[in-house]
């Protein structure tokens, strides 16, 4: 487990360099799957795990839309099911939206019964009912304050249309 999430850390962490990669592939190429190498990746990984969920915390936020409540939050990087999954321990949410920060993407997944792939086709994305996505280009000017009021807005105004009357469908 300790290296497939490094391994994932890695791949979507753009502060992780490519010497950083160079050395774990060399640490595994050699069968090392411990030591200092190994155990110094591990806290990199830590450490931006911790300033993430952090940034999340800050950020969460709910709104009841309709029959659903709507949570959204934001970071740079997270694993996006374990973010919603978060999201939706802290609000209650039905529809959980998770904001990375370094692109803008949002990852959408929702209860089961409700389709949140409407939500995201509203706001130019695409999915499945339990899990979709979007990403915004414009409209908000980057992720300070001001920048999560108004994409939280614009995804809450967009789930406000799409789900202001009843919207569940059987999955």
């Amino acid at each position: 487990m300790r290296l497939a999430r490094i391994i994932a850390f890695l791949d979507w962490d753009d502060k992780a360099s490519n010497s950083m990669r160079s050395e774990l592939v060399e640490e595994l190429s050699k069968g090392r799957l411990e030591g200092q190498v190994i155990e110094r990746l591990d806290s990199v990984y830590k450490k931006s795990e911790a300033e993430n969920l952090a940034s999340l915390n800050a950020t969460v936020r709910s709104e009841r839309v309709g029959t659903h409540v709507i949570g959204i939050a934001f970071a740079n990087n997270l694993q996006s099911n374990m973010a919603c999954e978060l999201i939706g321990e802290k609000t209650g949410a039905d529809i959980q939206v998770f904001v990375t920060t370094k692109d803008g993407a949002a990852h959408v997944r929702s209860a089961a019964g409700v389709d949140s792939s409407v939500l995201s086709a509203a706001l130019g994305g695409n999915g499945h009912a339990q899990a979709s996505g979007f990403t915004l280009r414009g409209g908000f000017s980057g992720f300070n304050a001001a920048g999560i009021e108004a994409y939280t807005k614009i995804v809450i105004d967009a789930a406000k249309a799409v789900y202001g009357k009843r919207h569940t469908k059987s999955v």
